[in-house]
């Protein structure tokens, strides 16, 4: 199921309605309702509210696929809209660090009034989200949200759960979807699958929505950056040693992203390189700060490899220094790989 969605169910039930829920919920544990889930690694957006605790329900086996439950019994999630084992190679299906407007989908037995999802092993709490109009082929109630990870949560494999409330906030038995959230540094999902990294990573991250370009000399003497984003094909080769895999907020069109990554993918480099960053456009911000880390892959404990952060730098860039791509950006340093 695909993450982008074009239009959203109907709102059977108001914000205002979930308020009686999330005090029942609270009194069966002892806790207040903490509406906004500020500090969550993992959040929902309006008009979904945060409750603390244990997601309520019975858990269920791994990997099951939940029945849709007959009208009259206790309320079941019916599908949970997020992608399998089998689409984690998919990046438009699966989220990363930072990440937001994740968007996520399913439906509910006709009897729900609403649905509560956790992330196993990462929330305090969970998110209660009123469920909406009937599906008009299966009689289910559909639900959709959209979800943003913080750049702090740990790249790895999660199961995200769901479970469903009736109108009187009794709960049913919980589903679970695997997920990937995907590193913001590129390392092919070895955090989640059975993958080798790249070779090495020079990343780039900054904290503001600037045009702010990752620019790499390498020690052939080429010059790698937005306009160039790729070293040249050796001879007898089919693709190039190293590419950008993105120009982040190019022109000031905001992604929210804010990284770019030089990825070696299947070769070594080799020699020195000079890092540079360069400062587009400023976008109206009057700062931006950035870090520029160095990553190559290592062996890690019970074989194979991972990326390991073998340097690390950060700096401040001004508006005024804004170039507009008409001169080489500010030298941070030279890095030699051997």
């Amino acid at each position: 199921m695909d993450a982008a969605l074009s239009g959203e169910p109907m709102i059977r039930a108001s914000v205002v309605r979930l308020a009686p829920l999330l005090i029942a919920c609270a009194s069966c544990s002892g806790a207040q309702p903490e509406q906004s889930g500020a500090g969550e690694l993992f959040r929902l957006a309006s008009p979904a509210q945060f409750q603390r605790g244990a997601l309520p329900g019975m858990p269920p086996p791994p990997l099951v696929v939940p029945p849709t439950t007959p009208a009259g019994g206790a309320p079941a999630v019916a599908e949970a809209g997020l992608p399998e084992v089998s689409d984690f190679l998919t990046a438009t299906r699966t989220p990363a660090q930072g990440q937001s407007r994740f968007r996520i989908r399913g439906g509910t037995s006709p009897n729900a009034y609403s649905v509560g999802f956790a992330l196993d092993g990462i929330s305090n709490g969970y998110w209660i989200l009123p469920v909406g109009a009937p599906d008009p082929n299966t009689g289910n109630l559909e639900w959709s949200a959209e979800g943003s990870f913080d750049s702090g949560i740990p790249s790895k494999l999660y199961n995200l759960r769901a479970v469903a409330f009736d109108v009187n906030g009794n709960p049913g038995i919980q589903t679970e979807k695997q997920i990937c959230v995907a590193s913001r540094v590129p390392d092919n999902l070895s955090g989640c699958i059975d993958a080798e990294p790249p070779q090495a990573v020079i990343s780039l991250t900054w904290d503001r929505n600037v045009d702010l370009d990752l620019q790499v000399q390498t020690s052939d003497g080429a010059f790698v950056n937005s306009k160039t984003p790729r070293t040249a094909v050796p001879a007898g080769a089919t693709a190039p040693d190293a590419q950008l895999d993105r120009d982040s907020n190019a022109g000031c069109v905001l992604d929210s992203i804010r990284a770019e990554n030089l990825v070696w993918q299947k070769v070594k480099p080799q020699g020195r390189f000079g890092i540079y960053v360069n400062l587009f456009d400023a976008c109206k911000q009057p700062a931006v700060s950035f870090t520029v880390n160095v990553y190559t892959a290592a062996p890690k404990a019970g074989g194979g490899s991972e990326l390991a952060l073998s340097y690390s730098k950060s700096g401040v860039l001004l508006d005024s220094q804004a170039n507009g791509g008409a001169a080489r950006g500010l030298f941070l340093t030279e890095v030699v790989f051997n």
